[in-house]
């Protein structure tokens, strides 16, 4: 369960209060991502009321500003066990993997109706906005032994998508309100993209992806020389290089820098319990 939503100040290492949210009922928390526009954030709770996003200001603790949720949406209807949601901040938008449904939504922020469906998605639990061209990247399940990569196009029609490796460790795809099947879902975290150069980098099992979207290829590395799994990652914009949080033989989590094309391990460090 989830106690507090916090922000840290990287830069001076320290916790900015003002932005720290108290979960009085401890919920769990799936995602959280900010509007890079005016510092909003929004965050899932796939358990909540049968499911719910929540939307927080800036600075949630300031009376003068609401702190609102959404289980139903016009124009859709009820949320099902959402995992993940995200802002298109450039054109005002908020994509969420609403999985009980199997849809991946589009929502507008200017009165949070719903713009675009995409159906026929089965467990889908990582989405991402593409901001350049307003498409969507989709993470999700063919079946309990393969994950596949959808792309979409901002009017909702399939661009790509690329099967992988993926257990998915339960017996079916069927949907379950239970905190069990959320953790085993992948983390919503388990995609990023790298507006920047149009890469898409998503991990599965000890392989780390980079799609080059202009390119239109896929670049694998294995890590299973010396990591067993993996959990997450992020890119660095100015760099290029993605950062992946993987788990060694003994069991002890890394955050493992790799280059930018993904043919190379720079480094790594423990990350301490």
């Amino acid at each position: 369960m989830s106690v507090s939503i916090n922000s840290i100040n990287l830069k001076d290492e320290v916790a900015i209060n003002y932005r720290e949210v108290l979960l009085n009922e401890a919920p769990i928390v799936r995602s959280i991502n900010i509007n890079q526009i005016n510092g909003s954030f929004v965050a899932t709770e796939p358990l909540s009321e049968g499911g719910k996003i929540v939307i927080y200001p800036q600075s949630p603790n300031n009376p003068k500003y609401n702190i609102n949720a959404y289980s139903q949406l016009t124009g859709y209807g009820k949320l099902s066990v959402p995992t993940d949601a995200r802002f298109n901040y450039i054109n005002g938008t908020i994509w969420v993997s609403d999985t009980g449904n199997s849809k991946v939504i589009r929502i507008n922020i200017s009165d949070y109706s719903v713009s675009k469906i995409i159906k026929d998605i089965v467990l889908p639990h990582s989405v991402i906005p593409d901001i350049n061209s307003g498409g969507v990247f989709i993470k999700a399940f063919s079946d309990i032994n393969t994950g596949i990569l959808y792309y979409y196009d901002k009017n909702g029609y399939l661009i790509e998508s690329l099967d992988y490796p993926c257990d998915l460790g339960r017996l079916s795809t069927a949907v379950e309100e239970s905190e069990s099947f959320v953790n085993d879902l992948p983390l919503s975290s388990s995609m990023s993209y790298d507006h920047v150069r149009s890469r898409l980098w998503f991990v599965s099992g000890t392989y780390v992806y980079m799609l080059d979207v202009k390119n239109k290829q896929v670049v694998e590395n294995d890590l299973s020389t010396n990591y067993i799994d993996t959990r997450s990652v992020d890119v660095e914009f100015s760099s290029g290089n993605a950062f992946v949080v993987a788990k060694d033989s003994s069991n002890k989590w890394n955050v493992v820098q790799i280059f930018r094309d993904n043919n190379l391990v720079f480094c790594n460090s423990y990350i301490f319990d």
